[in-house]
């Protein structure tokens, strides 16, 4: 059993996804400002990743 598909070219999102995440990273900024804009997070993921719920990648 294959878990695992090999792509003949690299992965390239489409050119306006980076426009996509302009408004929701700004309205992020503002909320983060506000005090609010985290999400919840399993326990596990918040001990690994202690500020994951606060972060726009």
């Amino acid at each position: 059993m294959v878990d695992f598909v090999l792509l003949s070219t690299p992965f390239r999102p489409p050119p306006c996804f980076p426009l996509t995440l302009s408004p929701n990273k700004e309205n992020h900024q503002q909320a983060r400002s506000a005090g609010v804009g985290e999400v919840h997070l399993p326990e596990a993921l918040s001990r690994k990743y202690p500020n994951a719920s606060r972060e726009v990648s």
